[in-house]
């Protein structure tokens, strides 16, 4: 009897001790994740210079807006991924060479109408911008109300 009784309580030992182990394992990896939390995440080069950033920029009213931005050798931002001052998704290329900075740049995405902060924007459209240089623009997409717009070279 005493054999029988020392069998039962080992089983059940053991089996205990293989359910607890089985639900720590499982709750461990069920609580294991690789999230990384802060402001701003760099990437660097083997020369220590900053190549892209995941940060919260600027934005109007002091609303920060998630922003991807990939750089040149000299840090200048050459494909920028982010939000207007719309909230709406922009994908900009700008061009890095030396005296084309402003000109060259082109958005996709939501193209803002006015220069206001007006939340409505009823002028805005979504397509393709381009600025050819300072003050002459040229649009191609959709406007808000679903009109097509035309490329035509605008000054302002």
């Amino acid at each position: 009897m005493n054999m029988r009784r020392f069998l039962t309580v080992s089983l059940c030992v053991g089996l205990s001790v293989s359910v607890n182990l089985l639900f720590l394992i499982i709750h461990r990896e069920a609580h294991r994740t690789s999230i990384v939390e802060g402001t701003a995440f760099h990437l660097v080069d083997a020369q220590g210079r900053v190549r892209a950033e995941l940060t919260l920029a600027g934005g109007e009213s002091n609303r920060p807006e998630p922003t991807l931005a990939m750089l040149d050798e000299s840090g200048k931002e050459a494909i920028v991924l982010g939000m207007d001052r719309y909230g709406e998704g922009v994908l900009i290329f700008n061009s890095t060479k030396r005296d084309l900075e402003r000109p060259g740049v082109v958005v996709v995405g939501y193209l803002p109408g006015n220069d206001t902060n007006d939340f409505e924007d009823p002028l805005g459209a979504w397509g393709v911008g381009v600025r050819l240089s300072p003050g002459k623009t040229t649009s191609l997409g959709f406007s808000k109300t679903g009109r097509s717009i035309s490329p035509s070279v605008q000054v302002r």
